[in-house]
């Protein structure tokens, strides 16, 4: 009589519940997303089990529920970074930059799931940031440029003598109209 044939048996997928994945999985991977988001503060960090993670969401049904997640996560941490005094093109610059790797760690989300779009939509929510960023930028500048230098009394002695258009050089002072009118 012949041998039966056992049926291949597919390996279980660990199963995401909702409160693991509130507790547990999307904080390991906020964190990891946050780390790519920063490149001066980037931790070394292993991918594979992150990029586990999402797989494991994606085929415990909760694809869409991390897809909400990470735009809103992107959407978050560029408008923090976007907050901080800096020069907007090179921020903007930096966070294109870090955007692939998010999007790999997303892989399986993004091909299975977002049919290639992810990508796309948070390079969106970096530039709706850093445009609605840059009126602020443009008014602290305003602000820096509108308030008069702090002046301690060590300025002359840093300056030394200034020529005025006559050729003539005198020192500047505080109390001495020449100098002022020469402005």
């Amino acid at each position: 009589m012949a041998e039966e044939e056992a049926p291949l048996r597919m390996p279980l997928l660990a199963a995401v519940a909702e409160e693991d994945y509130v507790h547990s999985v999307w904080p390991s991977l906020r964190r990891g997303v946050d780390a790519l988001l920063r490149p001066a503060d980037r931790p070394l960090l292993s991918m594979e089990p992150l990029s586990r993670a999402v797989y494991n969401c994606c085929c415990s049904g909760l694809a869409s529920r991390l897809q909400e997640d990470l735009l809103a996560l992107v959407d978050e941490l560029s408008r923090q970074r976007t907050a901080e005094p800096h020069d907007a093109t090179q921020l903007e610059a930096e966070l294109r930059a870090a955007l692939p790797h998010v999007a790999a760690l997303f892989g399986y989300l993004e091909r299975e799931y977002s049919e290639g779009r992810l990508l796309e939509a948070m390079e969106r929510r970096v530039e709706d940031a850093v445009a609605a960023s840059r009126p602020a930028a443009r008014e602290r500048e305003a602000t820096k440029r509108s308030e008069p230098p702090e002046l301690d009394g060590s300025w002359e002695g840093q300056h030394g003598a200034l020529t005025t258009n006559a050729g003539s050089s005198k020192r500047l002072r505080p109390d001495n109209k020449a100098s002022q009118e020469a402005l």
